[in-house]
């Protein structure tokens, strides 16, 4: 945990909250700007964060970016033709 913390301090990222769910497994958009984005030409990336509780404790996150977002969407398909 501390090292990703690291790396997304180093990677200047920036969070804002656009909507969250607080059903039973709680799901969470936020608009992402980072280094990253920056060097693609993209203002931002919107992702959602998946998170699952048992026992009233997080036994699980899955991140996955929102694709019906458009700006996103390009910014994923330039990800994966660069890591050809």
């Amino acid at each position: 945990m501390q090292r990703e913390l690291a790396r997304d301090v180093a990677a200047h990222h920036q969070l804002r909250l656009l909507s969250a769910d607080t059903a039973a497994s709680p799901i969470i958009r936020l608009e992402l700007q980072t280094d990253g984005t920056r060097r693609a030409n993209v203002d931002r990336v919107i992702q959602f964060f998946a998170i699952e509780v048992k026992d009233d404790k997080i036994s699980s996150v899955r991140v996955s970016f929102d694709l019906s977002d458009t700006v996103t969407a390009a910014f994923v398909a330039s990800q994966a033709g660069a890591q050809r």
